[in-house]
């Protein structure tokens, strides 16, 4: 019965291709915008065979993408083969001032690759939110929007607008 198992098993493994080893075992690929320095991308590695480098894009779209790595001053150099656990982490300073897709593909040394899930972030912090204040009339006094006549807008960075509105 064992024979008979595990000669099953070992027609299935070559029928369906589990007989090849997959280059790496990502256990997670995550970002997050960092005030000052960028996005900081991070991804953990369970496992990598015949690993070679990783290559990181971007895209605003998330349909046409830019390079980022390897370039000519960054690669990301994978291990080789090794079963031990690995973190990376590549900080984009590129300012994209809003939200941006990231895909992460790994190219192993027989220049063979595989791209792994999109993440997105968003670089809009409570402090680069600009955001209504207070509205006042030609006098100062506290209106609301609805308000039919002069209105001055006090936005949170410092900026102001006149709207004058008739009803």
């Amino acid at each position: 019965m064992k024979k008979i198992i595990l000669t099953l098993l070992l027609s299935l493994s070559m029928m369906v291709g589990y007989s090849q080893i997959l280059p790496i075992q990502l256990i997670s690929f995550t970002g997050q915008f960092v005030r000052n320095v960028g996005n900081v991308l991070t991804w953990k590695v369970a496992t990598q065979t015949n690993n070679h480098f990783f290559t990181i894009e971007s895209s605003s779209d998330a349909s046409t993408w830019k390079k980022i790595t390897p370039n000519q001053h960054d690669t990301i150099y994978g291990d080789g083969t090794i079963s031990t656990e690995v973190d990376y982490t590549y900080t984009d300073t590129t300012n994209y001032n809003g939200l941006v897709y990231y895909r992460l593909t790994q190219t192993d040394y027989d220049n063979k690759s595989e791209t792994f899930n999109i993440i997105s972030i968003s670089d809009i912090t409570s402090d680069n939110l600009v955001v209504v204040v207070r509205i006042v009339n030609l006098m100062g006094q506290n209106v609301t929007s609805n308000y039919n006549g002069v209105k001055i807008y006090y936005y949170n960075n410092g900026t102001t607008k006149k709207i004058y509105q008739i009803r």
